[in-house]
């Protein structure tokens, strides 16, 4: 089976470090399986690095094109087709590299720029196509006004279609979208959470210090402007918390310039090199205002560490599972977090909980079902498409 994808190797993205654990998986695992993966890269930025160990069984193409940032297009669009135009290189350079590979089934991952370009360029073709639902286009971007979110939203409608399979990585997603973005239910989907990969279970130490943790994109819609609220109260009380932040946020941003003297900035690292960065913390923190799902907290909890989340997180279906109802919280008040972290900063994680966890987390299980449903997608009728469980 050959698959064309498009992938990107960021340190921080969760759907850059999804993928990266899907091609461990196949490299091990399927030896049938060949992965042509697609790197739009934009003109004048640093090429991602492919890790050599992929290299027999990931082909990559990597062409450079220069586009403009969505909120630049978006602000002189009036139609999704303004849009459309806008990203027009992008789109039919996707749909040359399908023509040239012929791959067997087209796996989109994500909704922003790029992977909506590759839909449109699929759709151009009677091959199957797996839309793996990672992330939420219209909900980056509340911020925006209200007649360019109706431009967003009407872009990400243009992802409905019957005979286009999705995969949702929680039922938060799968709601979100089948009822405020396509307005209908999805014909074929199936629910799949994300893995957790093995390095992050090893022993646990005790932290020693109090620090309490954060791994995040800064955008909006991972809720920055909590963090900021929280480094200024800490600063109120007199520091009793060191807060560290792994973020992809530019070292001369704002931001970081106005909150250096209030915590530790720390630019982005290996996904490998993430577990000792959870076991040093007391506590981490996703006070995303919504996420499809949350690699961060979970990768924490396999660390031992306790993570507390927000109720708007795909991974809370995960919490409830593993009985860590405790550990959904309301961010909306600051005192009421501190307090809540003080509260979890005297546990950690269960041994109980954290093989429970590893069960329902491993990359073999998880992965496996994702290539029996991409094999079903390719060689079976639609009507009979496996709904595969947790």
């Amino acid at each position: 089976m050959k698959i064309l994808t498009n992938i990107r190797f960021y340190r921080v993205a969760g759907i850059a470090q999804t993928l990266l654990s899907f091609l461990d998986y196949v490299k091990k695992h399927e030896s049938n399986i060949n992965i042509i993966g697609v790197d739009i890269h934009k003109k004048g930025e640093p090429r991602s690095r492919m890790p050599k160990s992929l290299g027999r069984i990931l082909t990559l193409l990597s062409p450079t094109i220069s586009y403009k940032r969505l909120d630049q297009v978006v602000r002189r669009a009036k139609t999704v087709d303004d849009i459309r135009l806008a990203y027009q290189e992008i789109i039919n350079t996707y749909a040359n590299l399908i023509a040239e590979t012929k791959p067997d089934v087209i796996l989109i991952n994500g909704t922003f720029v790029l992977p909506w370009c590759l839909y449109l360029a699929a759709r151009k073709f009677s091959i199957p196509i797996v839309l793996h639902y990672h992330g939420i286009l219209s909900k980056e971007i509340p911020h925006w006004p209200a007649d360019k979110q109706n431009l967003i939203m009407d872009m990400e409608k243009l992802l409905q279609a019957d005979d286009v399979k999705y995969i949702f990585p929680s039922l938060l997603a799968k709601k979100e979208v089948e009822e405020n973005i396509f307005q209908s239910p999805v014909k074929h989907s199936l629910i799949l959470r994300n893995p957790i990969r093995l390095v992050f279970f090893k022993e646990h130490q005790t932290a020693r210090g109090n620090d309490i943790g954060f791994v995040t994109r800064w955008t909006p819609v991972k809720n920055f402007s909590f963090i900021e609220f929280l480094a200024r109260y800490n600063r109120q009380l007199g520091r009793p918390w060191r807060i560290n932040i792994v973020t992809d946020l530019k070292r001369n941003a704002p931001s970081r310039k106005k909150m250096r003297s209030l915590v530790k900035f720390k630019n982005t690292i290996d996904n490998k090199a993430l577990p000792r960065f959870y076991r040093r913390m007391k506590v981490v923190l996703s006070p995303s205002i919504f996420e499809t799902y949350g690699n961060v907290a979970q990768e924490s909890l396999a660390c031992g560490t306790p993570a507390l989340v927000s109720n708007n997180m795909g991974v809370v279906e995960l919490y409830r599972e593993l009985g860590l109802d405790k550990w959904i919280i309301d961010f909306s008040k600051v005192e009421v977090v501190v307090a809540q972290v003080q509260a979890a900063s005297q546990e950690r994680v269960s041994k109980e909980v954290r093989d429970k966890l590893k069960n329902l987390c491993q990359p073999d299980r998880i992965y496996g079902d994702l290539i029996n449903y991409l094999r079903a997608v390719l060689f079976f009728s639609l009507d009979y498409l496996p709904q595969l469980p947790f």
